[in-house]
């Protein structure tokens, strides 16, 4: 195993290298396909793990030109106890928040903006859309006047994928608790990996991941079969909680976060970016070319358009 996984990690640093050379259509599937045996159910991990669970996406649907070329921060991985909910509660402070308006249609132009929603209209000078790349996808705002080509193509080319979580609570752990991670082999697996929830809190949990067409495909699925494949995979006892998340099926979301899609470019995250005239802007993870699929990208986004505004 650790023979198959060592040559995983010199296969990774391939298909970064390869990337420079990289066609506009080449997938990192294409890379892939000649350098590692897909019928090994380690390598099959291996490939669910870095790839479909960390992009929200399969290789096939990867551009090879662009994979990789996300920034990253130094230091280690920080899991928020209470969640990021506490992010949004400190910077909505004494902000007037309108919750549960389903915005329709957003017309701009010389004289201001005025946003029709579920809740009535909002008029103002200026409106920045925040909504996931998923929503924008849907088409189910309309834009008067509608958006440019460049930024409607961006949309469109750009890929919006799915990360989804299964979540486990149990009356006493039955794994190894210094354990950060543990991988789960094999091509149909129900999540491709389980994150060990006592390596940051006292509840005995596990945060099952599965990215991609995995996830695309068992959103079809009730919680119970879901739960049901999760412990007869790990052979566990009867969870005492469950959670299991389906941000594809939410129209809010319709996906969990970006990526660069074949044919698409880091040229389409600034295309998406762009303000247009002085009255509309745009931010999200989707429009931070360095930091994309990103809390920290969506939060410098926001900054970045505050900055254009003020200054």
């Amino acid at each position: 195993a650790e023979a198959v996984l060592g040559g995983w990690l010199k296969t990774m640093d391939e298909i970064y290298d390869a990337a420079a050379d990289a066609g506009p259509g080449e997938t990192v599937a294409d890379a892939l396909a000649p350098r590692v045996d897909l019928a090994d159910p380690l390598m099959q991990w291996a490939v669910a793990s870095s790839i479909n669970a960390e992009y929200a996406a399969d290789p096939d649907e990867l551009s090879l030109r662009w994979f990789g070329s996300e920034g990253q921060l130094g230091g280690p991985d920080v899991i928020l106890p209470g969640g990021y909910v506490q992010l949004v509660d400190h910077l909505a402070r004494g902000l007037n928040v309108t919750l549960g308006a389903d915005v329709t249609r957003i017309s701009y132009g010389d004289a201001g903006v005025r946003v029709d929603t579920a809740q009535g209209v909002f008029e103002g000078d200026r409106v920045i859309v925040t909504v996931p790349l998923g929503v924008l996808k849907a088409d189910v705002i309309a834009f008067d006047p509608p958006l440019p080509d460049a930024k409607r193509q961006a949309i469109e080319r750009l890929g919006f994928g799915l990360l989804d979580k299964v979540v486990l609570t149990f009356d006493k752990s039955f794994w190894p608790n210094d354990r950060d991670m543990i991988g789960i082999s094999g091509r149909d697996q129900p999540v491709s990996d389980l994150v060990n929830g006592l390596r940051f809190g006292d509840t005995p949990l596990l945060v099952g991941l599965r990215g991609g067409t995995n996830a695309r495909l068992r959103e079809a699925q009730s919680d119970e079969e879901t739960v049901a494949e999760v412990l007869a995979t790990l052979r566990a006892p009867q969870p005492t909680g469950m959670l299991v998340t389906r941000w594809a099926a939410d129209p809010y979301a319709r996906g969990s976060y970006s990526f660069i899609a074949v044919g698409s470019s880091p040229e389409d995250q600034r295309a998406l970016a762009e303000p247009v005239g002085q009255r509309l802007g745009f931010a999200g993870e989707a429009t931070h070319e360095e930091f994309s699929a990103t809390v920290h990208g969506a939060y410098l986004s926001g900054l970045r358009e505050a900055d254009r505004i003020l200054g």
